[in-house]
C-alpha cells in the first residue's frame, strides 16, 4: 500500500539500526559454555545438553556459533528465508563485512546444493558466485568451504558457513559440529513450539455458549 510507504521506510530504517547493534555482540552464548576436559564425547554431550535447556532462537544460534568456533577460523551462520540467506551471528570475521551481508540462494551454488540436498558439503571455490559470495566476508580466499544445515519445522531455518582461510589448515573432521546442528534444530522447533503455546495462553477465552 503505497499510503504507508514513508512509514514502512522509517521501520526499515529502526530494524537496521536494531540489527546493526546486535551483530556487534560478542558472539558467546549468554550462559557460560562448557568447558574442555580434552574428552570430545564428553565435551560434545556438554555442549548438546546446554542445547536442550530452554533458548531463545539467538542463543541457540550464538551456541552453535561457538561450538563451532572451537573447530574453524571463522564461521558464519545465516537465517534462510524467501530465497535468500541473512548473516545473523559470526565467528571470526570482521562485523563490517557480515553487517549487511544478504545473498539469494539460488543465485549462490553452493548454498543451493546445500538446501536441494539438506546435508552437510565440503566445497572449493570453483563457482564465480561462490567466490564472489565468500570474498565478500573479506581477507584470503579459503582453499574450501564447510556448509551445513540447521532443520526446524521441517525446513532448513539457517546454515552454518566455516571457514580456515586465515590460517589455511584443512577443514576438520565436522562430525561433532553435525550433531550440534540437529541439537540446534530441535532447539529451534522447541522454542518456536514455546512461543506458540505463550500466544494461546494470552489470547481472551470466547464465552462458552
Amino acid at each position: 500500500d503505497d499510503r504507508a510507504r514513508d512509514q514502512r521506510a522509517a521501520l526499515a530504517e529502526q530494524l537496521r539500526e536494531a540489527v546493526a547493534r546486535v551483530s556487534r555482540r560478542p558472539a558467546a552464548p549468554r550462559a557460560s559454555a562448557p568447558r574442555d576436559d580434552g574428552d570430545p564425547i564428553r565435551t560434545l554431550r556438554e555442549w548438546s545438553a546446554r542445547l536442550r535447556d530452554p533458548q531463545a532462537p539467538s542463543d541457540v544460534l550464538r551456541l552453535v556459533l561457538a561450538f563451532a568456533g572451537r573447530h574453524f577460523d571463522r564461521a558464519v551462520v545465516f537465517w534462510v528465508r524467501d530465497g535468500e540467506a541473512q548473516a545473523v551471528s559470526h565467528n571470526g570475521v570482521e562485523a563490517g563485512a557480515v553487517q549487511e551481508l544478504c545473498v539469494e540462494t539460488d543465485a549462490t551454488p553452493a548454498l543451493r546444493k546445500l538446501l536441494e540436498s539438506r546435508a552437510p558439503l565440503r566445497s572449493a571455490l570453483g563457482d564465480p558466485a561462490d567466490r564472489a559470495f565468500v570474498a565478500r566476508l573479506g581477507g584470503p580466499a579459503p582453499a574450501e568451504i564447510f556448509l551445513a544445515p540447521i532443520e526446524a519445522g521441517e525446513q532448513v531455518a539457517a546454515l552454518l558457513y566455516a571457514d580456515n582461510a586465515p590460517s589455511g589448515r584443512p577443514l576438520p573432521d565436522a562430525g561433532a559440529i553435525e550433531v550440534m546442528l540437529h541439537e540446534a534444530g530441535l532447539a529451534l522447533d522447541r522454542a518456536v513450539l514455546e512461543r506458540a503455546l505463550e500466544r494461546a495462553e494470552r489470547a481472551p477465552q470466547l464465552p462458552e455458549r
